[in-house]
């Protein structure tokens, strides 16, 4: 059963794992301990502008192609637009579902709070945020790995699979950077737990 578990987590080719009905069952503690024990993959990721407001939705890792063709109908294109629009207003104006204002308020966020801490792009803050890394400090307080693990674990999730999307995700070495950035911006010392 652990080196079905290890074929399947250096696989990763697919996308819903085939159950062997055969392999001898294990307790949740053991798969999580193996889990655990696996390397994560090297995740190669592609630079974008950081202090462009202008920088296009996709490039700021923002949504996936429909929601982005949807607001690109509508004249939504860069980051600058949303973060302008008010999200009550819009839906209104173009009979939006409360999906998509309910989206422009989340990415609204993301955008205002990737420009308090510059080494973050707006998806990063979602991914962040999704971790329960919800502030600065709670970033800063952060250890560099586990802040890499927990966001490579939820990643894998639907949910996670969902707001990734296309978009790499970031490397442990950007993670660090992150952290240092937010460690540096508070004002008193911080304590890492």
């Amino acid at each position: 059963m652990l080196t079905w578990i290890r074929g399947l987590w250096q696989s990763r080719s697919v996308n819903v794992p085939q159950i062997d009905v055969d392999a001898p069952a294990i307790t949740a503690q053991e798969s999580i301990r193996v889990a655990a024990s696996l390397p994560l993959p090297p995740v190669k990721r592609t630079k974008s502008p950081q202090d462009e407001s202008n920088c296009p939705i996709r490039q700021a890792g923002l949504g996936n192609a429909k929601q982005r063709i949807r607001l690109r109908q509508l004249g939504l294109t860069t980051l600058e637009q949303i973060a302008a629009c008010e999200p009550s207003d819009w839906a209104d104006k173009h009979s939006l579902p409360a999906v998509y204002q309910r989206l422009l308020v989340r990415w609204q966020w993301a955008i205002a709070a990737s420009s308090k801490l510059p080494p973050l792009r707006p998806i990063d803050c979602l991914l962040a945020h999704a971790v329960h890394r919800r502030t600065i400090g709670a970033i800063a307080r952060s250890v560099p790995s586990v802040l890499h693990r927990d966001i490579y674990r939820f990643s894998l999730s639907s949910a996670g699979a969902k707001l990734v999307g296309e978009h790499p995700l970031p490397s442990q070495n950007e993670i660090e950077i992150w952290v240092a950035a937010a460690r540096n911006k508070l004002p008193l010392p911080y304590s890492p737990r």
